[in-house]
């Protein structure tokens, strides 16, 4: 019997690409760096800041790095205007609180400011970003803080992700994964065109 629900933020409750992809090109540009190729952007798309900078910027001190970070964190609020919820996500959140699930984000964001910004953090009763964990996913660590947070066993948790990071922590933690209209390669659980077919698979 599935207990909580688990969501990923990125290409899940949301459509970031185009405000991710121009906020990392500004940061690049900024920094002297040429901007990201389409094939750039899909390997990186699941990293937190900091890998970003890791893997583009490993010259530059880590100090500086962080520096970086936390200043172009604090920038990514004027990105918000090119991200959009992806349909049905709010009527599943109403849905799923009704129904008395638990619900988690584990994200490899650092900060929740989208969530606030469409004012759909007071559906989830905890949150775990890249923050909050030693190694971000494709790391479980934080499926299982979240399981040990709601004191539930690994099969009672659907978490929905998209992308390979996903696919990885969800099958360490051993949860039953969904995919949000992508098929991950060499994932073999359930896809989701939409989150009316969730709400069917739950009901």
């Amino acid at each position: 019997m599935i207990k909580a629900v688990f969501f990923d933020i990125d290409g899940v409750i949301i459509n970031s690409k185009e405000a991710n992809r121009r906020f990392l090109n500004d940061l690049f540009g900024e920094h002297g760096k040429k901007k990201l190729s389409k094939k750039e952007y899909l390997e990186i798309k699941f990293f937190t800041i900091k890998q970003v900078l890791e893997k583009f910027m490993p010259e530059t001190p880590i100090k500086e790095r962080e520096k970086i970070r936390e200043e172009w964190s604090e920038k990514y609020q004027k990105y918000m205007e090119y991200i959009n919820l992806n349909p049905g996500i709010r009527e599943i959140l109403e849905f799923l609180k009704e129904k008395k699930f638990k619900l988690a984000i584990i994200t490899n964001r650092t900060k929740t400011t989208v969530l606030e910004h469409f004012e759909l953090i007071q559906f989830f009763d905890f949150i775990v970003t890249a923050s909050d964990v030693q190694e971000p996913k494709p790391s479980p660590e934080g499926i299982l803080k979240a399981i040990e947070k709601f004191q539930v066993k690994a099969e009672e948790v659907i978490y929905i992700g998209d992308t390979i990071a996903d696919m990885k922590a969800g099958e360490q933690a051993k949860v039953k994964m969904i995919y949000f209209q992508e098929k991950v390669k060499g994932a073999e659980n359930e896809v989701i065109e939409s989150f009316e077919e969730l709400k069917k698979f739950l009901e």
